[in-house]
C-alpha cells in the first residue's frame, strides 16, 4: 500500500520509541513524504522551537515541496540540569 499524500514525518535522532529508522525509507511507500530527524532529541521532543514552524509551514503548503527545515541543524539544544 502506498499513498500520494504529503507527509512530513519527524523523529528526535535518540527517539527509542520511534526511531528514525522506522521511516528512512518512507519515501518509497510515501513519493511525496518528507524524513525531517531533530539532533539530539528523543521521543515527545520539545527543545527545538523550529519544530513548530515546520509544523505550521507544512499546514500552509500542504505539501513537503519548498518547506524549510535548515532551522533544525542550528537547532540549540536545551540545557541539561543535574539537581
Amino acid at each position: 500500500m502506498s499513498s500520494y499524500v504529503s507527509i512530513n514525518f519527524l523523529n528526535g535522532e535518540t527517539d527509542p520509541q520511534d526511531p528514525p529508522e522506522n521511516v528512512a525509507d518512507a519515501k518509497r511507500r510515501y513519493p511525496n513524504s518528507l524524513v525531517l530527524v531533530a539532533p539530539g532529541q528523543s521521543h515527545g521532543f520539545t527543545g527545538i522551537l523550529c519544530r513548530a514552524s515546520i509544523a505550521a509551514d507544512f499546514i500552509e503548503l500542504g505539501s513537503v515541496d519548498g518547506l524549510d527545515a535548515s532551522c533544525l541543524k542550528d537547532a540549540q539544544l536545551p540545557d541539561f540540569v543535574v539537581r
